[in-house]
């Protein structure tokens, strides 16, 4: 693994450097035996050898986009750098940032790359510093200095961010209509949800999520539907937008068409149906909807029991303490539990919470299950390697 020394800067030979075979050689057990990618890579491999340093940067982004080659791309980056490629430090960053434990490796390498001149790398750093706690006014900065760089990108992403703080959303707003005008649909996406949450802007919030689906921004199907079906008189309108949501093969939706079912009594049947369906395609969240819905029936308590407990195993954390209260309140009235006996919080806690990437929020009453997200940030044609918010690594022709 690469390294960061004691000043912040990035470590290109630390102690757990790949050596110089790792950095040549390929891993047969875990390459592919046939077909393009196999073509490009001897390819990629052949101009590096004959002393195309640019050739080690393609190279990096072909194995980073396959299971468990992200060390050999790591190595191709690293030669890229010894010979002089600055883009490779931009693209180690974005490599070492998707990685556990790598969020210290990949700012120094994203810090040591602006000093150099890459002009994308700032954005990167931007994105990077967003993500962790207490580090949004860095982030800022680190967006600031990538826009007066001419990154409509950090635009975007700069917009999204303040858009969570209070207060800021006029600033938001202008910013994202700034990347709109220099020539980033996706941030209609991100508009349309900055507007959806300022009460009486409801219209404009829809104009905007109509012009993301018309620049094929399939992320904003989703944010329609949930826009519309909180109006009673569209609800047909947002179901439909839900399953286009579905049919651009959006998994999010899944969860929440169930929500927007099961308010309708003589769909409950349906509701439950949808509920399965989004447990098998993996959102847990499901589980505890699926519970609650079962709880209005008699004779299910042991499936009842089965979806709290599935419940309370994702990760957001208010869907699993609401999962191991009822949970508690199901075992304590079959007599399984001494706990307390009722559960002192509506099914769903109030309020609408706001992760940096994605929001995911429950809102209380019958329980909606908002599972929406900005447009992901753009991709800068050719480019591989792909990351919420951040500009994708460069590749190079060779």
């Amino acid at each position: 693994m690469t390294g960061h020394d004691g000043e912040g800067r990035f470590d290109h030979e630390g102690p757990d450097a790949p050596d110089d075979g790792a950095r040549h050689e390929l891993n047969a057990d875990l390459a592919p035996q046939s077909g393009p990618e196999v073509e490009a890579e001897a390819a990629h491999r052949e101009a590096a050898e004959r002393g195309s340093s640019t050739a080690w940067i393609d190279l990096g982004n072909l194995l980073a986009e396959q299971p468990r080659r992200e060390r050999e791309a790591e190595a191709c980056y690293l030669e890229a750098i010894a010979e002089g490629v600055v883009m490779g430090l931009n693209n180690l960053g974005l490599l070492l940032a998707r990685r556990p434990g790598g969020a210290r490796d990949a700012e120094a390498a994203f810090r040591e790359a602006i000093d150099r001149g890459d002009s994308e790398a700032a954005n990167n750093l931007g994105w990077l510093l967003a993500g962790q706690d207490g580090r949004s006014e860095a982030a800022e900065r680190a967006y600031r200095e990538a826009i007066t760089q001419g990154s409509t990108l950090a635009m975007h992403n700069l917009g999204w961010l303040l858009a969570g703080q209070a207060g800021r959303e006029a600033e938001a707003e202008q910013l994202l209509r700034d990347a709109i005008d220099d020539g980033d649909p996706s941030a209609w996406n991100s508009l349309g949800w900055l507007l959806a949450e300022q009460p009486g802007r409801e219209g404009d919030a829809e104009a905007a999520y109509l012009n993301a689906i018309s620049a094929n921004m399939t992320d904003a199907h989703l944010n329609l539907g949930l826009l519309l079906a909180g109006q009673p008189a569209r609800v047909a309108e947002g179901e439909a937008a839900l399953r286009a949501a579905l049919a651009a093969g959006d998994g999010d939706a899944w969860p929440n068409l169930a929500w927007l079912l099961s308010r309708q009594p003589e769909r409950r049947d349906e509701a439950l149906f949808v509920c399965r369906q989004a447990i098998a395609a993996g959102h847990t969240v499901a589980a505890l909807y699926l519970g609650v819905l079962l709880a209005v029936r008699w004779g299910r308590n042991l499936e009842q029991e089965a979806a709290y407990r599935q419940a309370m195993a994702c990760d957001n954390a208010d869907v699993a303490s609401n999962a191991a209260a009822r949970l508690g309140v199901l075992l304590d009235l079959r007599g399984d539990f001494a706990g307390p006996s009722r559960a002192t919080s509506s099914p769903w806690s109030a309020g609408r919470r706001r992760p940096a990437s994605a929001r995911t929020a429950i809102s209380g009453g019958c329980g909606r299950i908002w599972a929406t997200r900005p447009a992901r940030a753009p991709r800068s044609n050719p480019r591989s390697v792909t990351a919420w918010h951040a500009s994708a690594p460069s590749r190079t022709s060779t």
